[in-house]
């Protein structure tokens, strides 16, 4: 999970996609979104509401840091 909010951090506000952290960490997206997961549901990440188009073609949703989440909806 370590590895994932080091690559949010450098993203900062703009922030990742799970297809995106997939890419920059080369490993599978199974194991990023599992990841992702559980950083969503102890809050240390939280979906921006933002997305962007996936490799195949389909919306991504845009996860950061909780803080810049915060900061970018004005909480």
């Amino acid at each position: 999970m370590i590895a994932v909010e080091n690559h949010l951090l450098m993203a900062g506000a703009t922030g990742l996609t799970r297809h995106e952290l997939a890419a920059k960490m080369n490993i599978p997206l199974s194991s990023v979104c599992s990841l992702v997961n559980k950083m969503l549901f102890s809050k240390t990440i939280a979906e921006s509401g933002e997305t962007r188009p996936s490799p195949y073609g389909r919306a991504a949703n845009v996860v950061r840091l909780a803080r810049f989440a915060k900061t970018q909806r004005g909480a």
